[in-house]
């Protein structure tokens, strides 16, 4: 087989087709800034941005054999918590200068902010809540975009994919960070309707804005079939919610984003971090050849091939302990070990989730030379 580019690599694992070799996708904007500045830390990603991000993406350049990229170029700032209705810890500033940057949940939204939303809608209850609970301006909202489509374009002059160009809304997650956890889970056997008629609100709001974000990169973009990332986040899934739960509240939003998404031909790229084992057989639904699910190691990745692997295309998962911690040859070793098992079509290797802020160049080496050889 001819040598493919990443696109085409990438393209031909979505339809579970044969590739010249195994596709990487990674996400990591950190541990990409590391490998080229090894004593680098992460307050400097942070003070030093967009240097720092150039920094990263020269580290691409000299990795030379990463296929993709997600979630890279996002500036951090005091609005990265936002979407899950939380502020932000920085390094540097709330954080010693070598910790990575924490989302501070805040859990602001009290019991009767539910009819808030019911009588006003999601929008005027998120723009109260950012002003008077985080504390956040528009402008601090802009900021973490604002180096986006420098980002794209950079990626686009070496040849690697931006696997995320878009993201759909959280939404099941925005209200439960917002209502906080354990009120939030009070709330659900309290009262369940009035949480439905809420996250209908939500849906409904936050999917037309979404859906005329995906007519808007159509007309940028005429003829692209655009990815889309679809995070649910970390509570919606079983490790939190029983199956008739999710069916009620959780599945109707992830169905509607999905829909979205393939109605205009684009890709669904699943990032579901947490456990989703015992609901695999849910995305089932969507069509084939379509999808990708990219777990992040919590969900059993050997039932998640054997009950979507004929229909999806699934991420690896090197472990982020193996990729701070392991050694060179276990990382080697793993990767090899996963392409066998997963591989060698419906494959992009992957770490698990975003590769942590330590991981260490010779590991990431590692797991290349294995995807390549």
């Amino acid at each position: 087989m001819n040598q493919l580019s990443s696109k085409e690599r990438i393209d031909k694992a979505v339809c579970l087709e044969k590739t010249d070799r195994t596709p990487i996708c990674l996400s990591g904007d950190f541990a990409f800034f590391h490998y080229a500045e090894p004593s680098a830390v992460t307050a400097d990603y942070v003070e030093k941005f967009p240097w720092a991000l150039d920094r990263a993406l020269d580290a691409l350049k000299q990795m030379k054999h990463v296929d993709a990229v997600s979630v890279l170029g996002i500036a951090p700032g005091k609005s990265l918590g936002a979407v899950w209705m939380s502020k932000t810890r920085l390094p540097g500033i709330e954080l010693p200068r070598d910790a990575s940057w924490q989302i501070d949940e805040v859990a602001c939204m009290k019991v009767e902010d539910y009819d808030v939303i019911l009588d006003k809608g999601w929008k005027y209850y998120q723009n109260y809540y950012f002003e008077n609970y985080l504390e956040l301006t528009e402008e601090d909202l802009i900021a973490g975009g604002k180096y986006m489509a420098y980002t794209d374009q950079k990626l686009n002059e070496i040849g690697c994919v931006n696997m995320t160009p878009m993201m759909a809304p959280i939404i099941y997650d925005s209200l439960c960070a917002g209502r906080g956890i354990v009120n939030f889970s009070r709330d659900l056997r309290r009262m369940p309707e009035k949480i439905k008629a809420t996250l209908d609100v939500m849906q409904e709001e936050m999917i037309a804005d979404f859906r005329r974000d995906l007519a808007a990169f159509q007309q940028r973009c005429p003829g692209e079939k655009i990815r889309v990332g679809i995070a649910p986040a970390v509570r919606g899934n079983c490790d939190f919610l029983s199956r008739e739960k999710f069916e009620k509240f959780v599945w109707p939003l992830l169905q509607a984003e999905a829909n979205a998404v393939l109605e205009i031909g684009g890709t669904p790229y699943f990032h579901m971090d947490a456990n989703w084992t015992p609901i695999l057989d849910y995305f089932k639904e969507f069509p084939a050849n379509r999808c990708i699910f990219d777990s992040d190691g919590m969900t059993d990745i050997y039932k998640l091939k054997e009950i979507l692997g004929d229909r999806m295309c699934i991420t690896g998962n090197a472990s982020a302990s193996l990729m701070a911690l392991g050694t060179p040859d276990e990382v080697y070793e793993e990767t090899k070990k996963q392409i066998a098992d997963f591989g060698p079509t419906g494959f992009i290797m992957s770490g698990a989730c975003t590769l942590p802020h330590n991981t260490k160049p010779k590991n990431l080496d590692a797991l290349i030379a294995a995807c390549v050889e």
